[in-house]
């Protein structure tokens, strides 16, 4: 996995820092991606993850970090067996409740690019 912060991206605008060193841009890890009780979920693909994919789900995060995310974004990969999409672009909050043993929770995606 790696991370995918353009120095053009508007949502990346706050969460890049310039690099002291090369005096590129790194990802900060520590901010919280998204604010309250979520799950990531990802469907199995055959085209992507081979007859051996299967779908996703992440344990139940409460405000989850970047750098959580991007350990979830890994798990997944194990899971969906999909190698192809190896950067990590970002987060979306699909605006769709699910109920996870007993809980409700704000489901999430991650955007994985290739």
């Amino acid at each position: 996995m790696i991370y995918s912060v353009y120095a053009r991206d508007s949502v990346a605008d706050e969460l890049k820092v310039r690099d002291k060193v090369t005096g590129g841009f790194n990802f900060k890890q520590t901010v919280v991606a998204f604010h309250g009780a979520c799950v990531v979920r990802e469907e199995q693909s055959d085209f992507f993850g081979g007859e051996e994919s299967s779908a996703y789900q992440s344990k139940v995060m409460v405000n989850p970090t970047f750098r959580k995310l991007y350990g979830v974004a890994k798990e997944q990969q194990k899971f969906t067996k999909d190698y192809h999409h190896i950067f990590f672009e970002g987060v979306y909050d699909t605006g769709e409740d699910v109920v996870v043993k007993g809980q409700t929770v704000r489901l999430l995606r991650l955007s994985l690019g290739s």
